[in-house]
């Protein structure tokens, strides 16, 4: 703000009138996008290390979760984000019930899915744990 022209006794006044209009100013708006890989992990618990890949297991406890960059790394950002901007998933899952899983996993996450792409033709990854 140019203030040669205002007299001083009139810079009070002009400083809390130019103050009061920046903050009017409609606040810009940011978005984040976390793009990569995303899945659903199968974590099994209480279980022993397989003695090869064929072999068997008891599992104890079974936990499924949202898993890949995408939802790690997004769900994260929105955290620390707290609403300051938003945070959207770019990522292909599947129109399964993993992907429906990720779908609200990340809604409640408020992490959003405007971007991710669902396809009927490809499964939703899934990593065991």
């Amino acid at each position: 703000v140019d203030t040669t022209a205002v007299d001083e006794s009139d810079m009070d006044a002009t400083a809390k009138t130019v103050i009061a209009e920046a903050f009017r100013a409609p606040a810009r708006s940011a978005r984040a996008l976390c793009a990569g890989h995303a899945c659903v992990d199968v974590v099994l618990g209480g279980c022993a290390e397989l003695p090869s890949r064929e072999g068997y297991a008891a599992v104890e406890t079974v936990a499924v979760r949202a898993g890949g960059s995408v939802s790690n790394v997004g769900a994260q950002l929105a955290l620390l984000a707290g609403g300051a901007y938003g945070v959207d998933a770019h990522a292909l899952i599947g129109d399964d019930a993993f992907g429906a899983f990720l779908r609200k996993t990340w809604a409640a996450a408020g992490l959003g899915a405007g971007r991710v792409r669902v396809d009927a033709a490809a499964p939703t990854s899934t990593a065991c744990l």
